[in-house]
């Protein structure tokens, strides 16, 4: 079960770690430290250091890029290509939480769908069953994706990064490029925000994390994986719930309408 906080102001249970309530959109307070043997960056070494022995010899994990809510990548080799690659893992304590796995999952299958120059690609998504029934060693889920070079928008910002209009109309031109892409295969991101864009040190633009697409005509999903009603067939939720990152979200995401593209037009 993913950890839960409370909003300051409302009082709505938020997933640990968010900095807006999805409710009333109020800011919220960083949760105190946790204890340091449960604190995330020792959670994804711990299991790099399992990565490393029992992906081989089909990868070999070589360190930690960065991890951020439900997620981590790694920088890998692929010997049998001769190339290096991103594996994006899901916490293992989610990996047997079915919404967070469809939402895993469905970004593998958003992304893949797409071929763009201004989108990650992603290779395969992939699964290493655990050598025994125990807990204690769970499945592993994964994404294989294309290793990328550079910072996102978001930590460009943070650093206070000064960008002059013909750069700004640059990176909005090969956004929304991309994005036009995604729509003319019945996907809209709706998330689309600074720390999902990615920049190259050559200025190449590429949109990351599909975490929460919706998808025109996906499969349903099985009753064995439906919870309380969130998930139906292409969309994530159904009207009346919202999701996304409160700062970016259009007036009818906001609301729990149902969206379409202009919503990633607007975020």
């Amino acid at each position: 079960m993913t950890p839960e906080q409370s909003c300051r102001d409302c009082g709505t249970p938020l997933v640990a770690g968010v900095r807006f309530c999805s409710h009333c959109g109020a800011g919220q307070t960083p949760p105190p430290q946790a204890e340091h043997s449960d604190r995330p960056e020792n959670l994804w070494s711990a299991l790099q250091r399992r990565l490393e022995h029992v992906l081989q010899p089909r990868y070999r994990v070589l360190r930690l890029l960065r991890f951020a809510g439900m997620a981590g990548v790694y920088l890998a080799d692929e010997p049998r290509l001769g190339r290096r690659v991103a594996l994006k893992f899901l916490l293992p304590a989610l990996g047997r939480d079915l919404k967070a796995l469809e939402r895993f999952q469905r970004e593998a299958r958003a992304a893949s769908a797409l071929n763009h120059p201004n989108i990650c690609t992603v290779y395969a998504i992939e699964e290493h069953e655990g050598s025994c029934s125990s807990p204690d060693c769970p499945s592993e889920h994964f994404i294989v994706m294309e290793l990328l070079e550079g910072q996102t928008l978001a930590q460009m910002i943070d650093r206070h990064h000064r960008f002059d209009l013909t750069r700004l109309i640059d990176i909005a031109m090969q956004i929304t490029d991309a994005l036009e892409s995604a729509h003319a295969k019945g996907i809209v991101h709706r998330d689309i925000q600074p720390a999902h864009i990615f920049l190259s040190p050559r200025g190449q633009v590429k949109i990351l994390d599909f975490g929460i697409a919706q998808i025109e005509g996906a499969r349903a999903i099985p009753d064995s994986w439906s919870s309380e009603g969130e998930t139906t067939g292409g969309h994530l939720t159904v009207p009346g719930t919202a999701i996304g990152t409160v700062a970016y979200m259009s007036p009818e995401q906001a609301r729990g309408w149902l969206t379409d593209a202009r919503t990633d037009l607007f975020s």
